[in-house]
């Protein structure tokens, strides 16, 4: 295979994804820090989770702020250490993030984030064309 070619195929299926699958980067800002900061949103490859959720953690360092959130519905996937809670300015980012065109693909990064769980996790599987919860209501 071409490794051009490979580099920018827009299929996810062709991609080599390994312990985590990545939607993108979002900016936000937490209440522990002052001013904007970079996240990262992504999904883990087969997850022993038993509810299909995606994580979200501070770029720079998982360590210092880290959540698991369902697709389903608004509400937190309980996971140790990965607890924190976003507050009205990030959820409010969270939602224009997965409104987002996606990059490289032809879809919204919500859209991505679905198929990103659907292609790495054998269960449960996510409905593709589920609507995004209004994660405003995330407490």
């Amino acid at each position: 295979m071409d490794t051009f070619k490979f580099a920018n195929s827009k299929d996810i299926r062709c991609q080599n994804l390994t312990e985590m699958a990545r939607v993108g980067f979002m900016k936000a800002e937490p209440e522990k820090k002052k001013g904007s900061s970079e996240y990262e949103v992504y999904v883990n490859t087969d997850d022993n989770g038993d509810i299909p959720h995606f994580h979200l953690r501070y770029a720079q360092d998982g360590s210092e702020f880290h959540s698991c959130i369902e697709f389903n519905d608004a509400k937190y996937f309980e996971h140790e250490g990965k607890e924190d809670k976003l507050n009205k300015n990030f959820r409010k980012s969270l939602i224009e993030f997965f409104n987002k065109p996606a990059e490289n693909f032809d879809c919204t990064n919500w859209e991505l984030a679905l198929r990103l769980w659907n292609t790495n996790n054998r269960r449960p599987k996510v409905d593709p064309y589920l609507e995004m919860p209004d994660y405003t209501k995330l407490k």
